[in-house]
């Protein structure tokens, strides 16, 4: 899982047209999917930034270290993700 900019839309014309989310975020997501095992979660050091600047989310992650993702000049911090709580009484 990875948080970022994508262009999203149809892409193609006629028969070949398909609709489609492109872009470096999308790229990044596809590789940290790559690291992980079945039924894990792994997320990018930005989504964990996202998630855990809410005020009434408590998100409980396990670092992976830096990545050497393909496409990448410099590594990715990865991290499985454990849980996500919310503190918001319903």
């Amino acid at each position: 899982m990875n948080t970022g900019v994508a262009v999203i839309g149809n892409v193609g014309a006629g028969a070949q047209r398909s609709f489609a989310v492109i872009g470096d975020t999308t790229n990044v997501a596809a590789r940290l999917q790559g690291l992980s095992t079945p039924g894990q979660i792994t997320i990018a050091g930005r989504t964990r930034d996202e998630v855990s600047a809410e005020p009434d989310v408590i998100v409980d992650v396990r670092p992976l270290g830096p990545s050497d993702l393909k496409g990448k000049t410099e590594p990715t911090e990865a991290f499985e993700l454990l849980s996500v709580t919310s503190t918001v009484a319903e």
